[in-house]
Order: structure tokens, then C-alpha cells, then sequence
């Protein structure tokens, strides 16, 4: 009987131990834990303008609809900024960026892109002006990227080109893919199953525990595992990817144009589990082993939530903050290259922020 008595007690000790244990934990949670910013509100839409939809549309020139509810512009030579001379103005440097619907600003507005953002960081450092041109186009992969890097972008003869590379530039003849389209909405069901529970705690805790589980053990259903199984070094589709990167390396030196691999994080799971980032290492890598310069995004990201950095709920695309992220992410990047190791590297950059030799 006392035997029993002790061990009940021990239980209860141990019981009230965790409950006290948890109860501080919601406090602490409450204190570090708070509500996401508010994505600003978009600006009010000319009237009178045309939805469109499709690659299509968004590489026509002088083009002025609503793209993804926001205003959607392109120039004469059909992407979107304003007109720009294929001769740079003497004394410019002049920065092209070429990649997806990330660096074109899908949902976003112009002036808010993380391009526009750049080229009014870099306003006020010596040697400029400065000028950066935003060839993004939603829907593009790698060797179409490819294409309009040297199609058009070259055309406008820079001094750097930025290649935003998103991790589904990979997508391609030979990609697989494994899951469908609710795959995804179930995954998101899953992380933020907690999301408006009355617990700080497993507000906080169950996104960190959901982005161990995929970095441990990614389900079947995940496009994290669709991705494994694509970057995979015997897969086809790893091999194109690297074909590829090898382009863009042998095209640098052919041009003598420095061209740097800007990676776009994925926009979901920013914390300290993130289980994209062996990927990002792994493409980055690979853009060095061709001698491109490469800047991560991810590091930028961390301890952001999700949903403060979105275009909306089920558009994972950056929104105004996740741009300015992206700019600050660039511009350090950049300016630290410049400054770095110059004889590392195939091709010089240009002297960012530090002005031109002689001045």
C-alpha cells in the first residue's frame, strides 16, 4: 500500500511538474509570440483596364492591364519597367535581373519590386548612377531564363546580370512530378493547423515541430520530397539543372559578363528546421563549381512568418515586406562581392558602392 501511495504521488509531483512546465512555456510563448503585420493594402486600380492572364500576355510589349490584381505594365521591348536605351547613358552601371514570377513581382506593385527597391539602395553610392533592369517573367524556367538573358538582357549591354533562381526553376522535360494540386493545400492544412488557437505555445511550437517532421522525414505527399526526388544527383532532371548552370558559367566568360545566382528562399517553414536549405546549398554549390557568384535569401527570411511575407493565403509569391527582404538580401550581397575576393572568380564585378577606379 505505501508502496502504491509513493507512486501516486510521484505521479502527481510529475504531473503537476509538466503542467507548471507548460504553463510557463505559454507565458513565454505569449511574450515572443505575436500577431504578423498586415500586408499593406493594395493601391486603388486605374478603371477601365483588361484582366489578363498567361505567359503570353505578361511578355507582350506596352502592354497596361490588371495582372494578378494589381497594375501590370511592360515596355516596348516587352518587360516590366519603364523604357531604357539598349546603350547604357556614359557613366551608368547597369545591373539586368532575369528569373520567375519573383523577380517579375507577381501581385505586387512595380515600384515595390525587390528590382526597383535595389536601384533606390544604391541611388546614393559612388559609382553611378545606377540602373536595374527587371526582365523577370512568371512561369519561366531555367533555360528560358537562359534565353532571355542573352536574347534580351545582354541587348542592353549591363555591367552585371542577377539571376533569381527559384528552387522549381528545375521543372523541365525530364522533372517528375509526384504530387497534385491539393497535396500542397493538405500540407498547408497540416502547418497551420494551430494557427488561430487560443495557445501561444502551439501557435508557436507546431510550425518548428511540422518543419522538423519534413526535414527528418518528408512525406510522400510533399512537394519538399517532389523536389529530393528531382535534385537527387542521378536524377534527370538534376542533370538538365546542371547542364544548364554550366551555360550560364560558359556564357559569363564568353561575354565577360558576372553574372550572380540570387536564391530565392521558399516562403514557408522560416525557422531554425527550414528543410529546403540542403537544396539551396546544393544548387549554390553547383553555380560556384560553374564560377558564378552566388548570394542566399533564406538567412534574410529567418524568423519571419510565413503569412507576413505572402501576396495572400494561397499565393505564396512575396508580397511588398518579402520584396524589401529580398532587396536588403541583394544589396548586401552584392556590395559584399564587390568588395570580396576578386581573383576568385572568373569574371570581375563591377565595383558596387565602392566607385570607379580613378575617382
Amino acid at each position: 500500500m505505501r508502496r502504491l501511495r509513493t507512486w501516486l504521488q510521484n505521479l502527481a509531483l510529475g504531473a503537476l511538474g509538466v503542467g507548471l512546465a507548460v504553463v510557463l512555456a505559454e507565458g513565454l510563448a505569449r511574450v515572443v509570440w505575436s500577431e504578423p503585420p498586415v500586408a499593406t493594402a493594395p493601391a486603388e486600380l486605374p478603371a477601365g483596364l483588361e484582366e489578363i492572364r498567361g505567359m503570353r500576355a505578361v511578355l507582350r510589349p506596352n502592354v497596361r492591364a490588371i495582372h494578378k490584381g494589381v497594375l501590370f505594365e511592360t515596355n516596348s521591348a516587352g518587360f516590366r519597367d519603364r523604357e531604357y536605351p539598349k546603350q547604357k547613358p556614359p557613366g551608368t552601371t547597369r545591373i539586368v535581373l532575369v528569373g520567375d514570377s519573383f523577380t517579375m513581382a507577381q501581385g505586387v506593385a512595380i515600384e515595390h519590386s525587390y528590382a526597383n527597391r535595389l536601384e533606390e539602395m544604391l541611388a546614393d553610392h559612388p559609382g553611378g548612377p545606377y540602373e536595374v533592369l527587371n526582365l523577370g517573367v512568371s512561369g519561366f524556367a531555367i533555360n528560358q531564363v537562359f534565353n532571355r538573358m542573352v536574347r534580351l538582357g545582354a541587348a542592353y549591354d549591363p555591367d552585371l546580370v542577377v539571376y533569381g533562381l527559384t528552387l522549381n526553376d528545375i521543372d523541365g522535360p525530364r522533372y517528375r512530378d509526384l504530387i497534385h494540386r491539393f497535396s500542397f493545400i493538405q500540407q498547408r492544412v497540416r502547418y497551420e493547423r494551430f494557427r488561430e488557437s487560443r495557445s501561444h505555445l502551439l501557435r508557436l511550437a507546431w510550425p518548428r515541430l511540422q518543419s522538423l517532421r519534413e526535414l527528418l522525414d518528408p512525406p510522400p505527399d510533399s512537394y519538399l520530397n517532389e523536389l529530393l526526388v528531382n535534385y537527387a544527383e542521378d536524377s534527370p532532371a538534376w542533370a538538365d539543372f546542371v547542364r544548364a548552370i554550366e551555360r550560364f558559367g560558359r556564357t559569363q566568360e564568353r561575354l565577360q559578363l558576372p553574372i550572380v545566382v540570387f536564391i530565392h528562399s521558399q516562403l514557408f517553414y522560416l525557422n531554425m528546421f527550414h528543410p529546403f536549405s540542403g537544396i539551396y546549398d546544393q544548387v549554390g554549390r553547383e553555380a560556384e563549381r560553374a564560377g558564378l557568384r552566388v548570394i542566399q535569401t533564406f538567412p534574410a527570411f529567418l524568423g519571419e512568418d510565413p503569412r507576413a511575407v505572402w501576396v495572400a493565403q494561397h499565393d505564396f509569391h512575396p508580397n511588398s515586406r518579402g520584396h524589401e527582404i529580398l532587396a536588403e538580401a541583394l544589396y548586401a550581397g552584392l556590395i559584399e562581392l564587390a568588395a570580396g575576393d576578386q581573383d576568385r572568380w572568373p569574371v570581375p564585378m563591377p565595383p558596387l558602392g565602392t566607385g570607379r577606379p580613378g575617382q
